[in-house]
């Protein structure tokens, strides 16, 4: 302890870097590629960029024989060099988002590191921001919606990342002095803003640019900001970087990708609903309730105490001192742009979460420092003295939000331990023995039992007052949660769901003969294009398929191969009786594999199709 107390920042700069490295290793990167990919979108991004590796077409990408125009190619292009450097896999396939994730955790470290903890106490306390840093980039990594999205091979985390790149870099930019940091800082944030464009489109420069904005618009330093940013220039640096791609495309492909693009995949999915996605106005209060757990317990007080209606206060402040206020902007632009958004996703606020780790640890700086104590005007951030006493001093409000996070993790423990009575709600028909196989794991259990010692722990440092311990009472339950039942949870969902499409891919591969054509009747798997390497006709009612090959016949009546291979879940080819058409080949989980007669196929005639 004592060569650790001793430590200079450089010391402490390379123990933060350890630090970082260790919590996205185990929330992040620790067997993100031993499971296969998960239907239904993830496979079409893999797929198109094991695409662009074969055609040598950079341009346009394609999924199963017809363009994917839903995203810029940003993604794609790094999963294909992914592909090319550790071959044509799940942990190529991931490797983009594990790596934007590592970016938003560092530069969020860093940042912490830098600014929560500015003038004197900076000097007396020198170990307290490098601690900050450490909270905002546990909390980061550990928040669900970061897992979620940054194990799996699509574009929302890289977006996340690009956005966060983009916001840091712009507030490392404002609150330094050093001109040379300032221009370097500033063209990092546009440079973040093109790849954010090439990520997923407008949306990359929009979504940052209107917090910034807003930003600037609140302390009234826009014309200040528009000479110190120089955004006429920084917009003309996201265009010369950007904006060749879209050219490309669109004289590759025309209107149909302008149409496709820009109108059903940016204007629609904002002003209408698309895909069915629509959800109430306070959808995302429940997505952020749940993607942030626990964590979002703080959220509140941590908002609150930026108290916005106090604007000559943070006008008072250094540029350092305004990260909590940048923070909030940050957070609620990302929440406010798509709660008025009409089509809503989950992903869609996962840029915000990033955000609500700085919140998190901000909050935890100011009970370090003792400044959640009952006052009657805003101290300094970061500059109080620490209680001398044993009991840390906080306001009413956080007292009641510490107990408010007990109260969620003893709920957490109780519905887990409850298994026996939620388990048999899961009746998903591809995953038949789900329920037996979490029982047998015990997963489930130990998340139970994970969290109600977290619970206990964090009611007896309530109990004594030392409320600077929930943090880390919360991250190591999270921890355990997620290393002792989580991860194990995974491999059980995708041993009964993907494992046996996974298989009966390598049957196709393994038996399919030249030109033999693959169909899928029932709900599409792009996951089957991916491992079969193979163009798939899905269809989810028999009788296209079953009509498609009645025309083929009429044009080529003496088809070669004279056969095709058809893959489907056993009860939908048993309502069509096309079980009883072909010769069976393989079965795996709730799926089959047949070879059927071409011409037999086309003079089937199935019962009523319950899809028709």
């Amino acid at each position: 302890m004592g060569r650790l107390a001793a430590l200079d920042d450089r010391g402490r700069g390379w123990l933060g870097l350890a630090w970082v490295l260790l919590v996205w290793a185990i929330a992040l990167f620790w067997h993100s590629g031993s499971v296969g990919l998960v239907d239904e979108t993830e496979p079409m991004f893999s797929e198109a960029a094991r695409q662009m590796t074969v055609t040598g077409d950079w341009i346009t990408p394609y999924f199963n024989g017809a363009t994917r125009f839903d995203k810029p190619p940003l993604i794609y292009w790094l999963t294909a060099i992914a592909y090319k450097i550790l071959g044509v896999n799940e942990w190529a396939v991931r490797l983009p988002s594990g790596l934007a994730a590592l970016a938003t955790i560092g530069l969020a470290f860093a940042t912490l590191w830098r600014f929560s903890v500015t003038g004197e106490a900076r000097q007396q306390f020198p170990w307290r921001p490098w601690l900050v840093g450490a909270i905002g980039a546990g909390t980061i990594a550990f928040s669900p919606h970061m897992i979620i999205w940054g194990r799996v091979g699509v574009s929302d985390m890289l977006l996340t990342g690009c956005i966060s790149t983009a916001l840091l870099a712009f507030f490392w930019g404002y609150a330094s002095d050093r001109p040379q940091v300032k221009t370097l800082a500033y063209g990092g944030c546009y440079l973040a803003m093109a790849l954010g464009v090439l990520t997923k489109g407008p949306i990359g420069v929009v979504l940052p640019g209107l917090i910034i904005l807003a930003f600037g618009l609140y302390l009234g330093e826009f014309k200040l900001l528009w000479k110190e940013a120089k955004p006429l220039w920084g917009l003309l640096l996201v265009a010369l970087l950007s904006v060749p791609w879209f050219v490309l495309v669109i004289l590759a492909n025309g209107d149909a990708y302008v149409e496709s693009f820009f109108g059903y995949h940016n204007i629609d999915r904002f002003t209408r609903v698309v895909n069915q996605h629509s959800a109430p106005w306070f959808f995302y209060f429940i997505v952020v309730a749940w993607g942030f757990a626990p964590w979002s317990v703080y959220l509140p007080i941590a908002l609150g105490r930026l108290e916005l209606w106090r604007r000559k206060w943070w006008l008072r402040r250094s540029r350092a001192e305004r990260l909590p206020l940048f923070a909030g902007a940050w957070f609620l632009g990302v929440f406010g742009f798509f709660t008025i958004a009409v089509t809503k996703l989950p992903s869609y606020v996962v840029p915000l979460m990033p955000a609500g780790g700085l919140l998190v640890a901000l909050l935890w700086r100011d009970l370090l420092s003792g400044d959640l104590a009952p006052r009657r005007s805003m101290p300094r951030p970061g500059l109080s003295e620490p209680p001398i006493a044993t009991e840390d001093v906080v306001s009413p409000g956080f007292h009641r939000t510490a107990i408010a996070a007990v109260v969620v993790m003893g709920i957490l423990a109780i519905a887990l331990s409850a298994q026996n009575l939620w388990l048999p709600l899961i009746k998903d028909p591809t995953m038949p023995r789900i329920r037996e196989v979490l029982i047998e794991s015990g997963a489930i259990t130990r998340g139970a039992i994970d969290w109600a010692i977290a619970a206990v722990f964090g009611a007896v440092m309530i109990y004594r007052r030392r409320y600077r311990w929930l943090w880390l009472i919360t991250w190591v339950g999270g921890v355990l949660f997620f290393v002792g039942t989580i991860v194990p949870v995974t491999f059980a969902l995708d041993s009964q769901r993907q494992l046996p499409l996974r298989i009966l891919s390598a049957d196709v591969i393994r038996v399919r003969q030249p030109e033999e054509e693959l169909m899928m009747v029932g709900f599409a798997k792009p996951s089957v294009v991916f491992y079969t390497q193979q163009i798939v006709n899905f269809s989810q009612r028999a009788t296209p398929l079953i009509e498609g090959e009645r025309e083929a016949l009429k044009i080529n009546p003496n088809p070669k191969p004279t056969t095709v291979l058809l893959l489907g879940d056993r009860k939908k080819l048993a309502e069509t009786g096309l079980d009883q058409v072909g010769q069976p080949i393989a079965a795996a989980g709730s799926y089959q594999l047949f070879r059927v007669d071409r011409r037999a196929f086309a003079n089937h005639q199935p019962p009523t199709d319950p899809d028709d």
